[in-house]
């Protein structure tokens, strides 16, 4: 359903529309319009995302089998990044099994894979994802700040105690410090909006603090403040924490 609206725009502005009516795929200045500002706002949006599976044990068994129910926390992480927006997934595991391959199946999506991060590949940009965090913030501010700076990389920081400490000039992260004196600080979320050039310098990484020290010896990494707390799951307690927040 459309609505017939009446707006005012500049002369020189009309001009440079009326150039995109080629007959074909925009035939009208109202056609035109309605293409460039559905453009600009899908522009903001993020549905690409590499997913890193943690190497880590929590009671014993490896954190992409561990169940909440009857649902591995590998599934549910997904799911999380689905009811986000994330359509397209690149997972990215230390060592493949037929048990993660039959966790992706029962995951619904088709547009799923198991990759070696070296062979991943992008369009634009995507969301890169350490699997054992949570976020529950706007990725679409993140993406915005991201665009507005031209920037390659761009972590989701909050101020937290998880190390390791991000050191920041302004919006740039210069260094880590894995030994902080301070009892609170900016910390990463795990969760970043990366560029394809970021591929090419091959500076990925499944260990998140090789990644960090890889970006910012690069001086290509910015932080963009999140309103909202992430949880970082490392044990038990981290696994009630999540149940809390997922209800």
């Amino acid at each position: 359903m459309r609505e017939r609206i009446t707006i005012t725009i500049s002369k020189n502005l009309l001009e440079e529309l009326d150039k995109s009516i080629d007959g074909l795929t925009i035939r009208s200045r109202s056609q035109a319009i309605e293409f460039f500002l559905s453009k600009f706002l899908k522009a903001d949006k993020i549905n690409n995302a590499i997913v890193i599976v943690p190497n880590i044990k929590i009671k014993k068994r490896p954190f992409e089998f561990f169940k909440i129910g009857d649902k591995p926390l590998l599934q549910i992480y997904l799911e999380h990044l689905q009811k986000m927006g994330i359509q397209k997934f690149n997972v990215v595991v230390k060592r493949k099994s037929k048990k993660i391959s039959k966790i992706l199946k029962n995951f619904n999506s088709k547009q799923i894979t198991i990759k070696e991060i070296q062979k991943i590949t992008l369009g634009e940009q995507a969301l890169l994802c350490y699997a054992n965090k949570f976020v529950f913030s706007n990725l679409e501010k993140l993406l915005t700040f991201h665009k507005a700076n031209n920037a390659k990389v761009t972590a989701g920081i909050v101020i937290s105690s998880k190390k390791p400490r991000l050191i920041m000039d302004g919006t740039i992260v210069t260094s880590i410090d894995l030994k902080p004196k301070a009892k609170i600080f900016h910390s990463s979320t795990g969760h970043y909006i990366i560029s394809q050039e970021v591929l090419k310098r091959k500076i990925l990484s499944i260990d998140e603090v090789s990644f960090l020290k890889n970006a910012c010896k690069e001086k290509i990494l910015y932080g963009y403040l999140f309103e909202d707390d992430c949880l970082t799951i490392n044990n038990l307690k981290d696994i009630k924490a999540l149940k809390r927040m997922l209800k």
